[in-house]
Order: structure tokens, then sequence, then C-alpha cells
């Protein structure tokens, strides 16, 4: 098996989606009444299925390349020493703009705005740490996998925008059991969700795929962003922080998609900027 070929490719994306969905689906048909991905009952499922990427990469690679190339993989989980920049830009832009196109669109808060900057901003990575890789699902599970092996393979033969959109698509069916959820849809219908999701995994995959770049293949800054984002989108749609007036479920979703436009192209205005001499990653 060729370690840059399409079917190491191929292989990966088999491996992490049955790994995931068997777990998954299992705790769907066994837990009788679920009807909520936060049902506690789940939770095992939940956060053993979202190793599956992790999994896919480990065996991937151990084949492919050897004890070796596992080693160089993991060895990316502890790379924190980048460019202090792009620290800036994975704990502090996404939510920042998120932050300042509230308060531009004129939806107030119902507490103080001051404690939801501290605790959006200020206190971001400490809130990332706790709340979205030690306590959450998703970053820990998944980045070793969609960046450490699947970012780094395509971004050698495809550019940025295209290697978002392969990933972004990947990435957001793979969550395809999770669909069944209301309170993963985040009250949108299954059909308006089907549609919307995959654009904001394609969005964020191309975010990332600028912050992989800048940190030399970085999966600490991997994770972290990760983390950010999915601390980020839930405060943003906090119904007790905010008010919504008469938005609905779908408004409020798009003006999510459109900070993460937003960070998508203050990613790209740095990278032709900041960091217009950062390498390309191979690992």
């Amino acid at each position: 098996m060729k370690d840059r070929g399409i079917k190491s490719i191929l292989a990966f994306v088999v491996i992490a989606y049955a790994i995931s969905w068997a777990i998954w689906l299992t705790g769907i048909a066994s837990i009788d009444g679920l009807v909520g991905i936060n049902d506690g009952r789940f939770a095992g499922f939940l956060l053993a299925g979202s190793f599956g990427p992790t999994a896919a990469a480990l065996i991937i690679t151990g084949l492919a390349g050897g004890r070796a190339a596992v080693i160089g993989l993991l060895k990316r989980l502890i790379l924190v020493k980048v460019n202090w920049r792009v620290y800036v830009a994975a704990f502090f832009l996404l939510p920042a703009i998120g932050l300042v196109f509230y308060l531009v669109l004129g939806i107030s808060a119902k507490i103080a705005l001051w404690k939801i900057a501290a605790t959006m901003i200020a206190l971001v990575p400490v809130n990332a740490l706790m709340g979205g890789i030690i306590f959450g699902v998703g970053p820990l599970g998944e980045e070793l996998g969609w960046r450490g092996f699947l970012q780094s393979r395509l971004q050698d033969r495809l550019r940025s925008v295209p290697s978002a959109i392969i990933i972004g698509l990947v990435w957001a069916c793979w969550h395809f059991p999770a669909f069944r959820f209301a309170d993963f849809r985040n009250g949108l219908s299954w059909s308006q969700f089907v549609v919307l999701y995959p654009i904001s995994t394609i969005l964020i995959a191309f975010i990332m795929g600028h912050l992989w770049r800048w940190s030399n293949g970085s999966l600490f800054i991997a994770m972290f962003f990760h983390a950010v984002l999915n601390t980020s989108a839930v405060n943003l749609m906090r119904d007790n922080w905010w008010d919504f007036g008469d938005l609905t479920a779908l408004q409020i979703y798009l003006i999510i998609l459109a900070i993460f436009v937003l960070t998508a192209c203050a990613t790209e205005l740095a990278s032709r900027t900041l960091f217009r001499e950062s390498a390309g990653i191979r690992p």
C-alpha cells in the first residue's frame, strides 16, 4: 500500500466510518427510548465512536509506514512550538468574529456583555481545554484522522479549496448517524440540516487547513481549534445568553455559517499576508 496513494485514503475513510458507525449504531439500537444525542446512556458510545478516525489513521499509517510513521504522527500531538500568531488565530479569531458579528447585527445579550466576552474570548483556552477536549467529544478522537492523516495527504495533491471540500464532505457524512437526533441538528429539520451542515464542515476544514499549514502540521493546534469551534458554537447559540427575538432556528444557523465564512476569509487574508511564507507540510 502506497502511503500517499488514493487507496490508502479510501481505506482510511472506510475504516473510520466502519468503526464509528458500528459503535454508534450499536448504541442507538440497544438503548430504548433514545431521542437525544446528549442522553447520558449514549455518552459512552458517542465518545468511543468519536475515535474512529484516530484508529483508522493509526492503522493505515502503521500498515504503510510501520512503527516509525506511527510515532511520527503521534509526535504531532505535542508539536507546540509554533509561531505565536498561530495561537492567536486558533484561540481568538473565531469567537472574536462571532461576538463582533452579533453586535453588528444587533443581537442583544441577556446577561452582562463583559461576562460573555470573558467566557468566549479571555477564557477561551481554558474553556477549550476543559469543555472541548477533556470533557468534550470530538477534538481528541477526530483530529489525528481528519488533519493528521487526511489533510496531510490531500494538501500534497490538491489546493486548499478542493482539499477543504473533500475533507468537509467526508467529515460531515461521518456524522450521519447523529443526524437522527433533533438536538444535534440544533432545531433544524432533517432536510435543512443535511444541506447546511456539510457547508459548515467545508468552511471549517478550509480554516483548519490554513492552521495546519501555518503550524507545520501541529495536531495540538488542530485539537485546540476544534475545541474552540465547539465551545464557541454552543455559546453563540445559547438562548439564555442572547435575545434572538423572532429569529428562527434556520436563521440563527445561517448567522453561524456567516461567521464561519468571515473567519474563512480572515484566514485566507492572513495566509496571503502574515503567513505568506509558511511552507507545506510533508509528514
